[in-house]
C-alpha cells in the first residue's frame, strides 16, 4: 500500500492567493480528544444566520432557511466523534444549533464544505513571519478572485491511498472525487484514532460558479450530515447544519420573528 505525506499539528490555517496576495480563510483545528473544529476568525462580516437544513424526500428540493436566527458573531462548527456535530461560540452563543450526525468510526467520506465569494475581503496572511508552535498555513494555489469551494473528507490511510493518482513526493495529491473529478487537495492528520487505525482529513478546493447573486461577499458552510444511506437516499428527507454569512438586512422585524442565538 503507498504510504501518504500528511500534515501534523495543532492548528491548520487555510489559505488562497488572490490576485497575488495570500488570504487566510479558516482554521481546522484537531481536538486531543478526537474532535474535530473549523473555526472562522477572519470574516469581515458582523452577523449571520445559522440553522438545520432541511431537504425533503423526492427531487433535489431545499427547504428555504428563512427562520434561521440570526448570530452577531463568527460560530466555529464541532464534529465530536460521537457523532454529534453542532455550531457554538464559547460564551457567546448558546450551544442549540445541533443534530446527530455520522461517528468518526463509521465515517468514510463528507464531514463538511464551505464555499467562499469575495475572498479579496479576508485578512492578508504574513507569509515570512515565524509560526505559533504546531501551527501551520496552508495555501491553495489558485490565485483569482471568485467563488471556491472547500470540500473536506474523512478517510482512513487504506481509503485513501486507493483515491491518489500518479507519483510524487509532495503533500500536495492529485485524487478523485466522488464526483468523479480529478482535485488537487493535501491531507491533514486529526487526533481520532480506533482499530482501524488513525483518519486522516482531505481538504480540496474546487472553483464555483457564483454563489449568490445579491452579495458580491458571500460565505455558505454545510456539515453534520446524515449518514450514506439516508442522504444519498432520495426517497428520504435529510438534514445538515448549515450557516451563511452575512445577514445585511437584520432588521428588528427579522431579529423578532426568527430570534437569536446570541447570549447577550
Amino acid at each position: 500500500m503507498r504510504r501518504l505525506r500528511v500534515l501534523t499539528g495543532n492548528t491548520y490555517v487555510i489559505g488562497m492567493r488572490c490576485s497575488g496576495i495570500v488570504r487566510k480563510l479558516f482554521q481546522i483545528i484537531p481536538a486531543s480528544d478526537g474532535s474535530l473544529y473549523v473555526t472562522f476568525p477572519y470574516l469581515p462580516f458582523t452577523s449571520g444566520r445559522v440553522g438545520i437544513l432541511t431537504m425533503p424526500a423526492g427531487p433535489d428540493q431545499w427547504i428555504l432557511f428563512d427562520d434561521f436566527p440570526i448570530t452577531a458573531h463568527h460560530v466555529k462548527y464541532a464534529h465530536h466523534p460521537s457523532g454529534r456535530a453542532h455550531f457554538s461560540q464559547s460564551g457567546r452563543v448558546k450551544n442549540t444549533v445541533g443534530k446527530v450526525s455520522i461517528p468518526f468510526s463509521q465515517m468514510s467520506g463528507h464531514i463538511f464544505s464551505v464555499s467562499f465569494q469575495g475572498i479579496e475581503r479576508y485578512k492578508t496572511a504574513v507569509l515570512y513571519s515565524k509560526p505559533k508552535r504546531g501551527r501551520g498555513l496552508v495555501v491553495f494555489p489558485f490565485d483569482g478572485a471568485g467563488a471556491y469551494k472547500f470540500v473536506a473528507h474523512i478517510h482512513s490511510e487504506p481509503e485513501l491511498a486507493r483515491m491518489v493518482t500518479g507519483t510524487g513526493t509532495t503533500l500536495w495529491l492529485n485524487c478523485v472525487a466522488p464526483s468523479g473529478r480529478l482535485v488537487r487537495g493535501i491531507t491533514f492528520q486529526t487526533k481520532f484514532w480506533d482499530m482501524r487505525g488513525p483518519r486522516y482529513l482531505l481538504l480540496y478546493v474546487e472553483p464555483e460558479q457564483e454563489i449568490c447573486g445579491q452579495h458580491e461577499d458571500f460565505l455558505l458552510f454545510l456539515g453534520g450530515f446524515d449518514p450514506p444511506e439516508i442522504s444519498l437516499d432520495r426517497s428520504k428527507e435529510t438534514r445538515a447544519l448549515m450557516f451563511l454569512y452575512p445577514e445585511k438586512d437584520c432588521t428588528p422585524e427579522l431579529l423578532q420573528r426568527v430570534g437569536t442565538i446570541d447570549l447577550a
